[in-house]
Parts: structure tokens; sequence; C-alpha cells
């Protein structure tokens, strides 16, 4: 009367290794869908009366669009002054279009940084596109009565930007629009942050972000 109970035994055996084989299957993460394939989906959803697989796809779409604008910004950046590099930047993927979809549909903007290394030391600059926060920086420019010390009003034809300087750092803020551009100089004068930052420089940032 035992055989029975070593063949049970022995199923709930296979069928417990069964169980283990397919739950560690391992899925390899989506890849970064293109423009038209996104697009029609939504269309397709849309259509079907699928609203909220519509939404979805549009929230994902608004993420490719934010991640190709950023990579768009970052190489409208001024070049490296003289021996100093622009650090290269990884390729956008799947996960660079998540971020970017997650902080637009939270309204803190496309945050884009871009680092340049040289032999005075470092620059980091950090661009907040499409950020309604943005705009309340305007107020310290449009009032020079909320300027403190250490800190000056730059105009760059149409565009303003305000320059602090703390010891040996320095911080040039320029507003194009609802975008931040922030560059921290670590040690360098006034005539290289100018150098690289001139009026071309920004008439080029802001070709880009009003295209």
């Amino acid at each position: 009367m035992r055989f029975p109970t070593v063949l049970s035994t022995l199923a709930l055996v296979l069928g417990s290794a069964a169980l283990g084989a397919v739950a560690q299957e391992r899925i390899k993460p989506k890849g970064p869908a293109d423009f038209d394939t996104i697009h029609s989906g939504i269309a397709k959803h849309f259509n079907a009366g699928h609203f909220g697989k519509a939404y979805s796809g549009t929230k994902e779409l608004l993420g490719l669009i934010g991640s190709e604008r950023a990579i768009a910004i970052r190489e409208s950046l001024p070049d490296a002054p003289p021996e100093y590099e622009k650090v290269a930047v990884k390729a956008q993927n799947s996960s660079a279009q998540q971020n970017a979809m997650f902080a637009m549909a939270a309204g803190v903007g496309n945050v884009i940084d871009q680092t340049y290394r040289g032999p005075g030391g470092q620059i980091k600059v950090t661009v907040t596109a499409d950020s309604p926060f943005v705009q309340m920086f305007s107020m310290i420019l449009n009032n020079p009565a909320m300027v403190s010390e250490g800190q000056e009003i730059i105009k760059y034809g149409e565009r303003m930007a305000l320059l602090e300087t703390s010891g040996s750092r320095k911080t040039l803020k320029i507003l194009i629009d609802s975008t931040l551009i922030e560059s921290v100089f670590s040690g360098q004068n006034d005539d290289f942050i100018f150098g690289m930052w001139n009026q071309p420089a920004v008439d080029r940032v802001a070709a880009t972000i009003a295209n």
C-alpha cells in the first residue's frame, strides 16, 4: 500500500521542479519603441474606444519626445573650451524615456546634464527645460531689488541671466522662456565664463529649445 504514496510524492516533487523552472524564466528588458509604432498604437486604441490604453501610449510618446528633445538640447550646448573636453553621455534608452516622461508628468521639466573637464577644473551644466517652476526665477531677473550681494544680472539681448559668486565658485543661470540653464564653474574667471557662454552660444541653445 506504500507504492501509491511513493508515486504521489514523486509527482509532487516533479511538479514543484516544473513550477520552479517556470518561475526562473528571464524576461529581457523592453527596448525603446519608435515614434510611428507608438503613434499608430495610440490611434488604434483610441478608435477602438480603449481610452486607458490610448492614454498610456500618449505618456510613452511624451517620454520618447522628451528623450529626443534632451539629446537635441545637449548637442546644442557650447563646445568644450580650449584644453577642455565635453564628457560623452551614454546613449538614451527606454529608461531615459521613462525618466523624461515621469519628470514632465510631475511638472518638474526635462532635466539634461552635461559635464566639461579641463585643467582649470570641472564645469557642470544642468538644463531644466519646459518647467513651469522656472518662471519664478524671472521675478529675480526683473526686479533688481531682489538681487543679493554676490549676484549680478547679465543681459543676452532680450534674454537675461544671473551670475552668482561665492569664493572661487561661480554659477551662471540663463533663463530662456520656460527653460533654465545653470552652469557651475569651479575657479574659472569671468572671461572664461563669458567666452564659453557668449551671445552666439545662448542663441544656438535658444533656437533648439524653440524648435
